[in-house]
């Protein structure tokens, strides 16, 4: 919300990340069985299909499932590498606020990639109906994806709209105008 260029940030300390062994063959399950799965309801959806024109179900099923597939490859492969290389603790005793979080970090990836890819679809729908269509409104069917998009990035974002309003808050109610103290 200001001027400044964003900063990469400190490096992530991965030795601060633990897991468990029996956590580690959990998510190597999970992402194994979730690629399966993913397969086993792509092929026969692509196969399937002539030339012509998607159900939009059938369009959300292959994105929903392609994103399954990439990020069950993508943070299987994460985790087999911080396996090879030791860069995570993986004899962690008892459970802990750091192993717990390492677990839900390695499980939420996937869901956040399905939800990902819908927003993305949902972002190519609203420039592909703002292209052909010069009256868009809120009581089109069309507008879902707008909604969509909004509801997505609302969510994702409201961390930081809620730092900025408390930092930034009064100022703002108080000068109009303003943003960080400039006109």
């Amino acid at each position: 919300m200001s001027d400044e260029e964003p900063s990469a940030g400190a490096p992530r300390d991965l030795s601060l990340m633990a897991l468990g062994r029996f956590d580690a063959l959990f998510l190597f399950l999970l992402y194994l069985v979730s690629l399966l799965w993913a397969g086993y309801r792509l092929i026969p959806l692509l196969v399937g299909l002539g030339q012509e024109v998607l159900p939009e179900l059938i369009i959300i099923e292959i994105l929903g499932f392609s994103a399954l597939a990439g990020s069950a490859i993508f943070y299987a492969r994460k985790l087999y590498k911080a396996g090879i290389n030791g860069s995570y603790d993986f004899s962690p005793e008892g459970l802990t606020v750091n192993r717990l979080s390492t677990i839900a970090f390695f499980i939420l990836r996937i869901p956040t990639a399905v939800a990902i890819s819908l927003v993305l679809y949902g972002i190519w729908r609203i420039s592909i109906d703002l292209a052909i269509q010069n009256d868009f409104s809120a009581g089109k069917a069309s507008s879902r994806y707008l909604f969509l998009v909004m509801g997505f990035f609302a969510g994702f974002s409201s961390g930081r709209i809620i730092t900025y309003f408390e930092s930034e808050g009064l100022r703002f109610a108080t000068r109009p105008g303003e943003i960080n103290g400039k006109r």
